[in-house]
């Protein structure tokens, strides 16, 4: 009778082993298995992406059910009442600032991210990278998207924009001499002046956040003010023959000097227009052990009148 008793638990217990046996196996396969010689049922199941993003602390939600939401407003609601910026007169001075010079950097105190979901997006970009997936896969976690709900509300309060859900996310190891986007203007509207309201907002901008150190050893953004950019606000000569922008920019020693280097900690940011010229350096041919990949992640936000958002609101 003792044994004929035990005989249920005994079998529960073997198929637990099976089972963690099965999942090894399975995790085994998927991390010596190249992205495009997994099959389409794979890639697009979400059981795929929580095991590969588990380690690094990431999640993936099937819907944003009642529960799901009730967390999203309790974290909103928590990080709102932390947001520096919206303090005194900060506010205001972000928005001359962007005005003035096209751009502006936040440390980490004053943008008040989760620093742990800061650290699950930079684990889960490494993550994605080695399995052969690019950074910008993390939009595929919940956490890239509770980002984006915390950075809109300075976005919104600052520019006026929304997002337009132009996310990307990059992963730039100096040790593989990468480096990031070479010299350009995010937007290229036939009406530069009607891409600017009659405040001086812009209709266009974009939040680029460090999820990692970024310095100009592994490829920190840098700006060229508005003041030293001739093209910010005439626009730009793209016919045939004509000078090329960047050069125009930077004619004299002055301006060259203007160019401003913007190394950040993580979860620092610097917010710029869709007419800031701006560049990540290119990563130190020896960038020392303290370098590091730098991996980061941008926002693009807009007003949908100048250009509509990638997503459909479906509530109308």
């Amino acid at each position: 009778r003792r044994a004929s008793a035990m005989l249920p638990e005994t079998s529960m217990r073997a198929l637990i082993r099976k089972g963690r046996r099965q999942r090894r196996r399975l995790l085994w396969i998927e991390r010596l298995t190249k992205p495009e010689d997994l099959s389409p049922e794979v890639v697009s199941s979400a059981g795929y992406w929580r095991r590969l993003g588990a380690s690094a602390g990431l999640s993936v939600s099937v819907a944003m059910g009642t529960e799901a939401a009730a967390e999203l407003a309790r974290a909103t609601a928590n990080q709102v009442a932390d947001e520096v910026w919206r303090q005194g007169s900060r506010l205001g001075e972000l928005r001359v600032q962007l005005k003035r010079d096209g751009f502006f950097t936040l440390l980490p105190s004053e943008l008040c991210a989760d620093r742990g979901m800061l650290r699950s997006l930079r684990a889960g970009a490494s993550k994605l990278k080695a399995r052969g997936w690019p950074a910008t896969m993390l939009l595929l976690y919940d956490e890239m998207w509770l980002l984006l709900a915390h950075v809109s509300r300075l976005m919104k309060a600052v520019t006026g924009c929304s997002p337009s859900f132009d996310t990307l996310a990059w992963h730039v190891d100096p040790a593989e001499g990468e480096g990031g986007f070479a010299p350009h203007r995010d937007r290229q509207p036939a009406d530069v002046p009607g891409s600017f309201r009659p405040d001086g907002s812009p209709k266009y901008a974009t939040l680029w956040l460090a999820l990692s150190p970024a310095t100009p050893s592994n490829s920190c953004l840098h700006v060229i003010p508005r003041q030293h950019d001739p093209g910010y606000d005439a626009g730009d000569d793209h016919s045939p023959g004509a000078s090329d922008p960047l050069h125009l920019a930077l004619r004299t020693d002055g301006a060259i000097q203007s160019i401003r280097a913007c190394p950040l900690p993580p979860g620092g940011c610097v917010v710029f227009t869709h007419r800031a010229m701006h560049w990540g350096s290119r990563a130190a041919a020896q960038p020392g052990p303290s370098a590091g990949p730098r991996i980061s992640v941008s926002f693009g936000c807009s007003d949908p009148a100048f250009e509509p958002p990638y997503l459909a609101d479906p509530a109308g």
